[in-house]
């Protein structure tokens, strides 16, 4: 019996050791959800019934005498904009054929690719969806000018719970002065303030602040005062507020870096007895079909590879828009930057 033969595989002068991946947005460090929950509507227009908050306190009458006619509340229908959003991208013939699985050099990719170009449009929606929660608490609006469409949403959050133009580089800026005065502003809400979010720049300014480190002279605060640990120094002035610098946003195809707070914003948002509001999907053909549409992100993938002319398209989106159940338990606002960092639009 003749042995059969063993080819031997010799190491190849060129061979892909090591996969290197650039990674510019990562949706595991959003923190918009703990502002804006998810939610989901089986209808394609969201109507909900508001009920007035009831005003004043019972009156007097004399012994013997009628009582007070009381004014109770009321109803309102308010209604919830939608919108659709979502990317395409078609995976060629020429793509399909030369796609190398990465870390490997001679081995197809395959469905692989497929995979990869659906997880990219993937990390696009959920980018968006979290500029979109960030969009409507701290600029109080979403507006949208495209080719494709253009509009604007406004969520009504009342102008005296914005506290504009900040001049934090002032060496006398009473830090404290400002935080309890944004605590007043939710006096009557119905709420309290809960916590505050801003960016890097507002993060250095506090913790250059000449006030706090007067105040924080006989501690040892006053030396370790950095943007990373104002959280934790602000929250020994005022313990039931919370304070998180918030540094995350995303590279547009231009290469710019857009965090979801703007440099010059700040935000502060209120906790009452329900929820301020959320990110609602509403029904979507793409997923569940024209019998059973149902809210939510779909994915879709066409294969067209048994055409002439091969190619898979995939296709990644959401119906929807935050919908703000509470404008009145935010309070937002903006400051003066030094010249070198850039101010929102």
């Amino acid at each position: 019996m003749s042995a059969s033969a063993i080819t031997l595989a010799f190491p190849s002068t060129q061979d892909v050791t090591h996969v290197v991946r650039n990674t510019y947005t990562d949706p595991s460090r959003f923190r918009g959800m703990e502002v804006l929950p998810d939610a989901a509507e089986f209808v394609t227009d969201i109507q909900v019934d508001v009920i007035d908050g009831v005003r004043g306190i019972a009156g007097p009458r004399a012994l013997g005498g009628q009582f007070n006619q009381a004014v109770l509340t009321g109803n309102t229908l308010r209604k919830y904009a939608t919108a659709y959003w979502g990317d395409t991208y078609v995976i060629n013939e020429k793509e399909l054929l030369e796609a190398r699985q990465e870390g490997t050099y001679n081995q197809r990719a395959g469905y692989l690719r497929v995979l990869r170009r659906a997880n990219e449009l993937n990390i696009r929606l959920d980018t968006l969806v979290e500029y979109l929660r960030w969009a409507a608490v701290v600029d109080g609006k979403v507006a949208v000018n495209s080719d494709a469409t253009q509009f604007e949403v406004k969520y009504d959050i009342p102008s005296q719970n914005v506290i504009e133009d900040l001049d934090m580089s002032d060496a006398k800026f009473d830090v404290v002065g400002w935080i309890s005065t944004i605590q007043g502003k939710f006096r009557g809400t119905g709420a309290k303030a809960s916590k505050i979010w801003y960016n890097l720049e507002i993060g250095q300014q506090l913790a250059q602040s000449t006030v706090l480190r007067d105040l924080l002279k006989r501690s040892n605060d006053a030396t370790a005062m950095t943007p990373e640990n104002m959280s934790t120094i602000m929250k020994k002035f005022f313990p039931s507020l919370d304070f998180e610098m918030y540094d995350e946003g995303y590279k547009a195809e231009n290469g710019e870096y857009t965090p979801f707070i703007a440099a010059d914003k700040y935000v502060v948002i209120g906790k009452g007895h329900e929820k301020l509001g959320d990110f609602c999907s509403t029904l979507a053909v793409q997923n569940g079909g024209i019998e059973q549409p149902q809210p939510g992100k779909f994915s879709l993938i066409e294969n067209k590879t048994d055409q002439d002319v091969p190619f898979i398209k995939v296709t990644v989106g959401v119906n929807g828009l935050p919908r703000l159940h509470h404008p009145e338990w935010i309070m937002r606002g903006s400051v003066l930057l030094p010249s070198s960092a850039p101010a929102s639009a």
